[in-house]
């Protein structure tokens, strides 16, 4: 089974937008990542205080943006006054800061880039994220959509609503897959097809050769995030995982391209 077969693969997924080039999960950072080749627009959602989806990948609004406070006790409104291209710094210094760059909503996000694809990872444990989002989504639809959770118990609530488009795997879960993979022995079914793990994780290899195989032989895809080097990102192509998660996605375009078209 591969998810999205309309999109031409291996999927070139934008890590919260062209990252690199822009503030991460701004409408900046999108639109750059769609002009530069990505595939999907890999993002993060968290509650506000007063119930509206905002695009954040951090619990706290410290690390980028000119404000504090955690996203879950803040109004969208008081979000929505913060510089979010404040931190951004490039050689040159800070080019977005007082440039109007600011945490968008979900809604916005989803109605100004109708066309695109999304992976959206819905952060922490937080009760009733799962049904806002798909709030959301009865507005406006996605054309193709993902929906990821880290946190187990975020994952199950969910699985529990039944989406009806294709879903990760929580950090358990991924786990449990790898161990019965290393212990070969049977792999229990999971709700989730897209298996999404890095190369390594708190320096203990998690991505091989021989994990891809078997997910893909499990009915599973597998995406790796999140990789920036030319070579690694032509190492796994040529391994055969169905898609990357890179912060640079115009680097890495030409990558994907040429792969495709010897494929």
């Amino acid at each position: 089974m591969t998810l999205f077969k309309e999109t031409p693969h291996p999927l070139l997924f934008a890590h919260r937008g062209a990252s690199t080039m822009a503030p991460e999960n701004s409408l900046e950072a999108f639109e750059l990542a769609l002009r530069l080749g990505a595939d999907f627009l890999e993002l993060d959602v968290r509650l506000t205080a007063d119930g509206e989806v905002v695009v954040m990948h951090d619990a706290n609004m410290m690390r980028t943006t000119n404000g504090r406070g955690q996203v879950g006790k803040l109004t969208y409104a008081e979000i929505r006054a913060l510089d979010a291209g404040y931190r951004f710094k490039r050689r040159v210094g800070y080019p977005f800061r007082e440039k109007g760059v600011y945490v968008p909503l979900l809604s916005e996000v989803l109605r100004a880039f109708p066309q695109a694809g999304f992976n959206i990872e819905l952060k922490g444990w937080q009760p009733g994220l799962e049904t806002a989002v798909l709030k959301v989504f009865e507005k406006i639809a996605p054309a193709q959509v993902l929906l990821a959770a880290f946190s187990h118990k975020m994952m199950r609530a969910i699985e529990a609503t039944n989406p009806g488009c294709p879903l990760g795997m929580s950090m358990t879960q991924a786990r449990n897959f790898i161990r019965a993979s290393l212990l070969k022995r049977s792999v229990e079914k999971y709700a989730g097809r897209a298996l999404q793990i890095p190369l390594r994780y708190r320096g203990v290899p998690v991505a091989t050769p021989r994990l891809v195989r078997y997910a893909k032989n499990n009915g599973l895809d597998v995406h790796l995030w999140t990789l920036n080097k030319e070579r690694s990102v032509k190492r796994w192509l040529a391994v055969g995982v169905d898609g990357i998660m890179t912060d640079d996605p115009g680097k890495m375009y030409g990558i994907f391209k040429d792969f495709r078209e010897s494929d």
